[in-house]
C-alpha cells in the first residue's frame, strides 16, 4: 500500500500546485543534455515545470521538477503565509526553532542501494555548454561535526565524477567548508547526507545565513 505524502514534502507541495495551474507538466520526453535547462529558461517567469519523462538511461525512471521557487507567491505558499509575511515568518522560525523529531523509519529509507552510481540512479541535467558536466542543483547537504556536534544545512551544486562520488562547489567561507576543514585537520571525514526532493520550506532554510553550528532545520 502506498503511503500518502507527508504534508511537508515536495510531493504534497506539487500536488497542491497543479489544480491552480501553478505547475506545467511536460509529458513528452525531454533531453537531460540542455533540454531540461532550455525549457526552464523559457518558463523562467512562469509556473513550476514537471518533466514526467526526462530522457535518461537511469534504472529508475524518475521525474524532474524545476522552477519550483521562481516566484514570491510560491515562497509564501511553501511557508504557509502571505507574500508580505515571508520575512516575519522566517524570523519567527529562527527565534523559536522546533526540536528535531527522530523517527525509526522514513519513506526515503524504503529503498537502499549500496555503492550506487549517481548517474545510473538519478536523472541529472546538464545546464550549460561551458560546464564540465551534469549537475544536481537542488541537493541539500546536511552535515554533522562528530566532535563538536555542530550541524549545518546548506545548498550547493554537485557534479557526479564517477560512481558514488561528486564534486561539491563550496565557497571557502561557507560553514560547510569550515566544518570540512576542521574534520580534515583531525584526520576525519565530515559526515554529510545529500537530500533531494525537498519541500520549499526546507529549501529556504538551507539558504539562511545563521551562526556557525546553528541548526537551520528546526
Amino acid at each position: 500500500m502506498s503511503r500518502a505524502p507527508h504534508q511537508q514534502s515536495m510531493r504534497a507541495f506539487l500536488a497542491a500546485l497543479e489544480p491552480g495551474g501553478d505547475m506545467l507538466t511536460v509529458s513528452e520526453p525531454v533531453a537531460l543534455e540542455f533540454g531540461v535547462a532550455a525549457c526552464l529558461a523559457e518558463a523562467d517567469a512562469g509556473p513550476a515545470v514537471y518533466f514526467a519523462a526526462p530522457q535518461s538511461e537511469t534504472r529508475a525512471k524518475l521525474p524532474v521538477v524545476g522552477n519550483l521557487l521562481n516566484a514570491l507567491p510560491r515562497y509564501a505558499r511553501g511557508l504557509g503565509c502571505e507574500v508580505g509575511e515571508i520575512q516575519t515568518r522566517l524570523l519567527a522560525a529562527i527565534d523559536a526553532p522546533l526540536p528535531h523529531r527522530n523517527v525509526d523509519a522514513a519513506p526515503c529509507q524504503d529503498v537502499a542501494i549500496a555503492n550506487p552510481s549517481l548517474t545510473d540512479e538519478l536523472p541529472i541535467p546538464r545546464f550549460f555548454e561551458q560546464e564540465e558536466g551534469n549537475y544536481i542543483t537542488a541537493g541539500l547537504i546536511v552535515a554533522l561535526d562528530r566532535v563538536t556536534g555542530q550541524t549545518n544545512l546548506s545548498i550547493a551544486r554537485l557534479m557526479p565524477i564517477g560512481g558514488n562520488r561528486a564534486f561539491v562547489g563550496i565557497a571557502p567561507n561557507h560553514h560547510l567548508a569550515v566544518l570540512a576543514r576542521a574534520a580534515h585537520a583531525r584526520g576525519e571525514v565530515l559526515d554529510i547526507a545529500v537530500c533531494i526532493g525537498n519541500h520549499p520550506a526546507v529549501l529556504l532554510a538551507s539558504c539562511l545565513y545563521l551562526g556557525l553550528g546553528d541548526d537551520e532545520l528546526p
